[in-house]
């Protein structure tokens, strides 16, 4: 029985991989980690598409035999200035699914999302870096298939801050975080 094949290249800190899976699922994705001049960055972008499912496939059910399709694009990008412990991490995608079912009808629909998150990671005190942050993210669309909500799906942000303080000599990260969540 086939259930799924992945491959994989690297080249100069880039890495290509691919994979197919049983059930016509398949996906491809560019990513890359590098340092230069005291700045390190890492990134990716991905492409992804389900298809042709029947029954329970992750949390997307059919229950009856649907040509429900998922399609995928998500992307990232961190970067750090070794120096001052300076960083941004921002994050995006999109969900387009055809031919869900939801209760007797069909639906079709698009989710997005974005994220950012900055702020300054340092050792001040000599055991592990201290880390300060903020973040906010956008999520519209969410849960039409699963709610029922074909019409406008689910928009949440959240905004949050955040302190992270590691200690290396003990592996240990303390961690105090304040999340605001909205629908």
């Amino acid at each position: 029985k086939f259930t799924g094949l992945s491959i994989g290249a690297d080249f100069a800190g880039f890495t290509l991989g691919a994979s197919v899976g049983e059930d016509n699922y398949w996906d491809v994705a560019l990513r890359y980690a590098g340092e230069f001049n005291g700045i390190r960055i890492a990134g990716a972008v991905s492409y992804a598409v389900m298809s042709e499912f029947n029954g329970v496939a992750g949390a997307l059910v059919c229950t009856t035999n649907c040509d429900k399709e998922v399609e995928q694009w998500t992307g990232s990008l961190s970067i750090r200035h070794m120096p001052t412990g300076l960083f941004f991490t921002g994050a995006a995608g999109t969900r387009d699914v055809s031919n869900a079912q939801v209760g007797a009808a069909t639906i079709s629909y698009d989710a997005d999302f974005y994220y950012v998150s900055g702020g300054i990671a340092r050792n001040f005190f000599g055991i592990g870096d201290t880390v300060v942050y903020g973040e906010f993210g956008r999520y519209s669309g969410a849960g039409q298939d699963v709610y029922g909500l074909a019409a406008a799906g689910v928009d949440v942000e959240h905004w949050g801050v955040g302190l992270t303080q590691h200690v290396d000599a003990a592996a240990l990260e303390l961690y105090v975080t304040y999340k605001n969540l909205s629908l």
